[in-house]
């Protein structure tokens, strides 16, 4: 008897340890919709060009070049790669942009303090990804589970007139589904 409480507790501890990677407050878990408080300047949804595309998200494929009239993409598109399965749940979630090589997306922004809030999910492990807020590293060595869906955020100040996102992997690729750009609140 006192095994199996052991192992519930375990249970417990690591349902609770994963929550609180996932769960932040600010975004709506169960429906994977947009439900962020306050403003929302962008909200970028990852994948191929007939992806579906999640409810107020701008579509963003291996081939969205950097534009200046829009004010966001990819720097340079000629290895990124982008994948689509059925088997994961959510329009944001089910799609994605990768490569073996670095990859940058831009975005111009006014100078102000932003949320920005990542999603990442594969069929895929993926055991090493790095990821850089306008030159700072975020992610270092950051391992993907297959089949896990995980949801970064953080909160940044842009002191220029644009914010890069960078994303690199040590091993195989690196992955990104969605990025949420919104009015910053303070992390709790």
């Amino acid at each position: 008897m006192k095994k199996l409480g052991a192992i519930i507790l375990l249970i417990a501890i690591s349902s609770l340890a994963l929550a609180g990677e996932l769960l932040d407050g600010a975004y709506n878990y169960n429906t994977m919709d947009l439900d962020i408080a306050g403003k929302i300047f962008y909200a970028f949804d990852f994948g191929t060009t007939d992806s579906e595309l999640a409810k107020g998200y701008t579509q963003i494929t291996n081939k969205t070049k950097f534009d200046a009239t829009k004010g966001y993409g990819w720097l340079e598109t000629d290895r990124l790669i982008a994948r689509r399965t059925q088997t994961l749940p959510g329009d944001q979630a089910r799609d994605m942009v990768g490569s073996e090589d670095e990859g940058v997306f831009q975005i111009k922004l006014k100078p102000g303090k932003y949320r920005l809030t990542f999603i990442f999910n594969d069929i895929l492990n993926r055991p090493s990804m790095n990821l850089w807020i306008n030159d700072e590293p975020y992610l270092e060595k950051w391992s993907l589970p297959a089949l896990f869906m995980k949801v970064k955020y953080t909160e940044i100040e842009v002191k220029g007139n644009s914010l890069n996102i960078t994303l690199a992997a040590d091993k195989d690729i690196w992955v990104i589904n969605a990025l949420i750009i919104s009015e910053a609140k303070g992390l709790k």
